[in-house]
C-alpha cells in the first residue's frame, strides 16, 4: 500500500515543473527500468513493481540497494501515465549536470536540437545518436524536456547511454570554437556532396520554424537531403532526417 503522498508525488513528475522541482523523474515499463538497471543503476530511486516482476527480477545485484514496494496492478495504474501499465515504474534522480565546457570532449560528432517540441522524434534522435555512436546530445532552450517520459519512451533505452546537455549555441561555441557547426536547412548544400570536417555539431531545427534566426550567423555550412524530383513532399520528418545525416556523418568518420 503507497501513501496518499507518496502516490501524489509520483503522479507529479508528470509535469516537467515537479520533475525539476524534486530532481527526478519517473520510467515505466519491463524493457526501460531493465536498461536503467544495466546502465543508470545508482540514479535508480525506488521502484514500485507488481510481484510476478520483482520475483523474476530479485537475483539482480543492482536491486540490493534500491527501495523496491510491490503494490497491485489496480494501484500501478493509478500512478501510472500509461493507459495500459507493465507491471513496473521506477523513479530516478537526474543526472548532475557537468560543466559543460569542462567535460565537453567530442569524438565523432554531436547533435544540437533546436526548439523541437515533438517528444517522438527527440527521443528517436537519441536513439540514432547512441546507434552511431555519437556520444552528446544538447538541447537549445525551448526544446521539450528530454525527462519526458515519452521522450524516454521512444529512445528505447537510448536516453540512459547518451550524454545530454542543456546549452544555447552561442554559449557552447564560447568555449568550443574548433568544432566544425552544421545546420539541416532544406536550401542547404546536398550531404551526399558535402565535405564533412570533425568534430562536428549537426544542429536539427523546430519541426515547424526551423532554425532559430540568431544562430543562422553562427553556422558554419547548411546541409540538406535532396528530394526526388517527382516527390510531392515538402518535408522530412526530424527525426527521419536527422537519421540520414547522421548516417553520412558516420560513413565520412570512418572512410
Amino acid at each position: 500500500m503507497l501513501s496518499k503522498s507518496t502516490i501524489k508525488f509520483i503522479q507529479s513528475l508528470k509535469l516537467k515543473k515537479y520533475r525539476y522541482q524534486n530532481n527526478k523523474y519517473s520510467i515505466e515499463g519491463e524493457k526501460l527500468v531493465d536498461e536503467a538497471l544495466s546502465f543508470k543503476p545508482a540514479c535508480i530511486h525506488s521502484i514500485y513493481c507488481t510481484p510476478d516482476w520483482y520475483e523474476k527480477n530479485q537475483g539482480r545485484p543492482q536491486l540490493k540497494k534500491i527501495s523496491c514496494t510491490l503494490i497491485k496492478e489496480e494501484l500501478l495504474k493509478k500512478i501510472s501515465t500509461q493507459h495500459t501499465p507493465n507491471k513496473v515504474l521506477a523513479i530516478l534522480e537526474m543526472d548532475k549536470q557537468q560543466n559543460l565546457f569542462e567535460s565537453f570532449q567530442l569524438k565523432k560528432a554531436a547533435f544540437f536540437l533546436d526548439g523541437l517540441q515533438d517528444p517522438g522524434n527527440v527521443g528517436t534522435i537519441l536513439r540514432i545518436a547512441d546507434w552511431f555512436g555519437f556520444n552528446k546530445v544538447l538541447c537549445a532552450p525551448g526544446t521539450v524536456d528530454p525527462y519526458n517520459f515519452k521522450v524516454i519512451q521512444a529512445s528505447m533505452g537510448a536516453f540512459f547511454r547518451t550524454d545530454i546537455h542543456f546549452s544555447t549555441l552561442q554559449d557552447f561555441l564560447k568555449q568550443n570554437a574548433a568544432i566544425t557547426v552544421y545546420g539541416a536547412q532544406m536550401d542547404g548544400k546536398d550531404v551526399f556532396e558535402t565535405q564533412w570536417k570533425f568534430p562536428a555539431l549537426l544542429i536539427i531545427g523546430n519541426e515547424g520554424s526551423g532554425l532559430t534566426d540568431e544562430y543562422i550567423p553562427l553556422i558554419d555550412h547548411f546541409v540538406s537531403i535532396k528530394k526526388d524530383t517527382h516527390s510531392a513532399m515538402e518535408s522530412l520528418n526530424a527525426g527521419i532526417a536527422a537519421g540520414i545525416m547522421a548516417a553520412v556523418m558516420h560513413r565520412a568518420t570512418n572512410s
